[in-house]
């Protein structure tokens, strides 16, 4: 999904934790998440 969201011009923020599968469950890794999702609305939906 990733490579075909870019390849039509979208804005993608990618994240992949490398110590964990699907999903984030790791409370570093869930903080890194939620901090990425923040900057990505304050960056592409507020301004």
């Amino acid at each position: 999904m990733r490579d075909k969201l870019k390849a039509q011009g979208n804005i993608v923020w990618y994240l992949e934790a490398k110590d964990e599968g699907h999903g984030f469950r790791k409370k570093p890794n869930v903080d890194f998440q939620r901090l990425a999702v923040i900057k990505f609305m304050e960056t592409y939906l507020i301004n």
